[in-house]
């Protein structure tokens, strides 16, 4: 055996030296292809400090952006003239980051929740926590701005029934009446123009406010929603998975900013309904009830129909959830299926959920159709109505009064177009708790 192993020890050793060569050969062409650049690897010293996006080299000196809004005037908030220079950017080349301005101070989103967690903080320790606390809050937080948004709403409301209010008035000049000359020609001009710019810019303001405070209040509630859920305890976070609050934070929260929009027409119907039956009663007398109850009649035909299509819509979502579920669950398993020849059942299995899924979408579609016809199809019934009212009364119907009477109808076409979303809204924003 001793001998064995002496006669092996010299290939051993030749074995030993061959393999060193080799090593060393290797090494010295790495290094020569190394200082030659050939193998195209090279080291960058990369911080792990620095951020994931850097920047390129052009980009390094790039300048703070500054805020459009925040340095903007009266006047420019007034015709949104501070959006100027990126309209004249975006009309020479694409917009890229580095040309979108930054948002104005107020609106960064630490301000925000700070903001909300004293308030929040102060509520519960004046009312207590409850979880009322959180609406109160809610409601501190957004007051100021909302108030605004509403004196913009009421003022837009009461300028868009100027034009139906004077219609009247300029028939009986435009037919000859002009008892004060030609004034009153250009007085109901300057008052048919100006109603309208009024209108125009209340709307414009109101609408820009109420999706401002929208993003406003989101991004308040997701930081304070995602820093609650980092202070939850281990049997907290057995009853809210990180799905729950992930999904607060991207559905619920986005319903309730969504209210922000509607919120506005729960007063605001009342007030147009008002206006409109001053209108109609100065034109029509007590005809105006008559167009004042088919419209009542409209708006209460309108609930049923947004409850039924929520349940619709409901049926169709978990409809789509059982379909793709089933549809995942065969993919993977397809080949299972192929052996066992399976393949016919599950697809009948397919088939009976895609026509339930169709169903329901079929019915959801028809009572759209029949809901857009008597939104669009209700100033005709409106006017059908109290004209056939005023014709029975002995009530009588000038041109003037007519041309009043359909403008002052289109004009409730809003508010009953509105009236199934807002339902739907609040509804669906009752849901964040």
């Amino acid at each position: 055996m001793e001998g064995g192993w002496s006669l092996h020890l010299p290939v051993l050793a030749r074995i030993h030296d061959r393999v060193q060569d080799m090593f060393l050969h290797t090494a010295g062409l790495l290094d020569d292809s190394t200082a030659r650049g050939k193998t195209g690897i090279t080291l960058i010293n990369i911080s792990i400090t620095e951020p994931l996006l850097s920047p390129s080299a052009g980009q390094q000196t790039k300048s703070e952006r500054t805020s459009l809004y925040s340095r903007a005037s009266v006047l420019d908030l007034v015709t949104f003239s501070w959006m100027s220079p990126l309209f004249a950017i975006g009309y020479k080349k694409p917009l890229d980051n580095n040309d979108v301005p930054d948002i104005d101070g107020r609106d960064y989103a630490d301000l925000l929740s700070d903001s909300l967690k004293r308030i929040v903080v102060d509520v519960e320790c004046r009312h207590g926590i409850s979880s009322l606390s959180i609406y109160r809050a809610m409601f501190l937080f957004i007051r100021r701005k909302a108030t605004m948004n509403a004196i913009f709403a009421i003022l837009c409301a009461c300028a868009s029934y100027v034009g139906p209010s004077l219609i009247n008035e300029l028939v009986k000049f435009l037919g000859g009446k002009r008892v004060y000359g030609l004034e009153k020609g250009y007085l109901l001009a300057v008052a048919f123009l100006s109603a309208k710019v009024v209108e125009t810019v209340a709307k414009r303001q109101w609408i820009f406010g109420a999706r401002r405070l929208g993003m406003r209040l989101r991004a308040a509630l997701v930081s304070h929603v995602y820093q609650k859920g980092l202070r939850l305890s281990c049997s907290a976070r057995q009853k809210h998975t990180s799905g729950e609050i992930i999904n607060y934070m991207s559905v619920d929260i986005q319903r309730i900013s969504d209210v922000i929009w509607y919120i506005n027409y729960i007063w605001m119907l009342p007030i147009q309904l008002s206006l409109a039956v001053y209108v109609l009663h100065q034109n029509l007398g007590a005809g105006a009830w008559a167009g004042l109850a088919a419209t009542l009649a409209i708006m209460a035909c309108n609930i049923p129909l947004t409850r039924l299509q929520k349940r619709l819509q409901s049926k169709i979502m978990t409809a789509k959830d059982n379909r793709m579920k089933a549809t995942m669950e065969v993919l993977r398993s397809m080949k299972i299926l192929k052996l066992q020849a399976w393949d016919t059942e599950y697809l009948q299995k397919l088939e009976a959920l895609r026509r339930d899924e169709h169903n329901s979408l079929w019915k959801s579609v028809r009572l759209t159709a029949l809901t857009t016809f008597i939104i669009w199809g209700s100033p005709a019934f409106i006017s059908s109505i109290t004209f056939v009212t005023c014709i029975l009364m002995g009530i009588p119907l000038t041109a003037g009064t007519v041309l009043s009477a359909l403008a002052t109808f289109r004009m409730l076409q809003d508010p009953i177009f509105t009236l199934p979303d807002l339902l739907f809204g609040v509804c669906s924003g009752k849901s964040f708790s």
